[in-house]
Parts: C-alpha cells; structure tokens; sequence
C-alpha cells in the first residue's frame, strides 16, 4: 500500500516465504519525500517484523495514510490487526521528513464486529464456488486524513441483516472515522454498505474492495466493485453529506450496467478464494477545486 503526505512516502507490506505461499508478517517503509524529489540519494527506513509472529497482534497489511494538509508533522500507518476481528491498529511515524523516523506501538482501536469476507458469486460464473469472485480480507483498504480526521473502509461479510458473521451470507463495506490521532484515538461515527435482501434476491449484492475519501466541504464518498448471484460485476459509489444522520451512507449508485459475464478461462478460480479481483480500488478529491471527487473501480465491460 501506499500514503503520502507532505513530507514522507509510507509504504506497508505483507512479507511471504517459502516461495511466496508463507505468510510470516508485515513490514513498513518510510522513505523522506524530498530524497525522491531531485537527484537522490533516496533514503528508505524499514520496519519488520510488526506482528512479531505469522499470528501475532499487530498490523495486518498496514496502509501508509495519505494526508493532503501541508503542515503535516506526523505520518501513519492504519491496519486490521493480525490477531483479533474487531479492532484496528494504528502506528504513528515521528520525524518521517528525517534521516531517522521513528515507528510507534501498536495502538489498538476497538470497533464493531468485523468478520472475514466470504467469496462472491456473479451472474453468468461457471465452474461452481471456484468460479466465484475473491473477496479478498479484512484488510484495510483505503485511508486518508482530511481536516484532521482519518476515514478509512474495508470489506467485511455480514449476514442479510448487515451483521458481522463467520457465517456471511455476503460482504459488505465497512467504514471509520477517527479522531485524536495523536492522543488516544477514537471512533467518531461508523457505518456499514450492505444489501437486506434474501438469499437469491435479485438485489442481493455483494459491496467489496471499497475506497474512501471526504472533501473539506464535509462530503464523504466511497466506491466499491458490487456484484450478486443474479447481477453482472458492476462499478458502484455511495456517499453522505455533513448533515446526515451518523453513522449512514445514502444509497449506492451503480456507475456501471455490465451485461457481460466474468469467468477467463487463464484463471480458473480455486475452492478457497475464486477468481482473483481486486484487492484495491482508489477514490480521490480533484485537486483543482478540491471538491469534485473521482473513483476508480473494476467492472466487466466485456465477456471474461
């Protein structure tokens, strides 16, 4: 993952062995910005081992915060934690514009019920449950800091009344926003984009691979990639203004009206995740007026 701000580059990864197949944790850089402004040298610091053990509490996938404010001293990293659904972790980075950075513990932050998302079905799949779509993880998706708060989302599977279960009957998205990023962070409103239909429903839709942004102006948007048993994989937004009750997003839009189904024949989907799509998606203000909002997504425009 990637967040930038004004002073630093902060990158979060997942480390793997063993020919790549092994997870055994996490890692973070911070890299000084203006050493990638000019000539270089390019100065890079690195954090391991941030889980301590493959299952170790910790930052899970960490994502580097982006922040647009030009007096940013602090940088972040925001993550699901490793060990336990349910709670986020927050790191900060002191001094990132310096030659020595310096990374932060673990700061949990305790939010509603999360669950693991569950593989996607699509109207048109072949290949039964392995030609479902992946759903991906809980990891976080998109983070970003706006007015000194930090709205982030991630997918999460839910049951038809929007409930975090092992037992989902479908995925949802789910969104923060935090406060006091430099004290004791805290939840400020939460919510969570699902679909209420019964199984089999035409409108039982899967939201997954969410990004989020907010303008200065107190408008908040997500796009996600949305799909269902009876719906072709489609492009779709949803956003809520400053007025707005907490904690909702209004309806989400489909931007997309795909009529093609999605089963490419290099990937034959396996039993444990499907077909390979996502992980990330990207939603970002306009930085010529600082208000208009664009959000990339994936979507079949084509067969396969």
């Amino acid at each position: 993952t990637l967040g930038v701000d004004a002073l630093a580059m902060y990158i979060g990864v997942n480390q793997f062995c063993s020919g790549g197949t092994t997870y055994v944790g996490s890692s973070a850089f911070v890299i000084r910005k203006t050493s990638v402004m000019g000539g270089g040298p390019v100065y890079v610091t690195a954090f391991h081992n941030l889980t301590g053990t493959p299952t170790g509490a910790g930052p899970f996938a960490p994502h580097g915060v982006d922040n647009d404010s030009a007096s940013a001293a602090t940088g972040y990293f925001l993550a699901a934690d490793n060990a336990a659904l349910g709670r986020l972790v927050l790191r900060r980075v002191e001094n990132p514009g310096s030659a020595a950075p310096t990374l932060s513990a673990d700061i949990g932050i305790a939010v509603l019920a999360t669950a693991s998302p569950i593989r996607v079905p699509h109207a048109g799949n072949l290949g039964g449950s392995n030609g479902h779509l992946d759903g991906g993880d809980d990891r976080i998706a998109s983070a970003r800091i706006v007015n000194g708060r930090l709205w982030a989302a991630h997918t999460i599977g839910v049951t038809d009344a929007g409930t975090a279960s092992p037992t989902a009957t479908r995925n949802a998205v789910r969104w923060y926003e935090l406060q006091t990023l430099d004290g004791a962070p805290s939840v400020v409103q939460t919510g969570t984009i699902h679909s209420a239909s019964g199984g089999a429903s035409v409108n039982e839709r899967h939201y997954w691979v969410p990004s989020i942004t907010a303008t200065a102006q107190g408008r908040t948007v997500i796009g996600f990639s949305t799909a269902g048993s009876q719906e072709f994989n489609n492009a779709a937004a949803a956003e809520r203004l400053q007025d707005d009750a907490a904690g909702v997003m209004r309806t989400p839009s489909l931007l997309t009206a795909s009529s093609s189904p999605y089963n490419p024949g290099s990937d034959p989907g396996s039993a444990d995740r499907g077909r390979r799509w996502g992980s990330y998606s990207a939603t970002s203000i306009d930085p010529c007026d600082n208000m208009t909002v664009w959000t990339l997504q994936q979507y079949a425009d084509a067969a396969d």
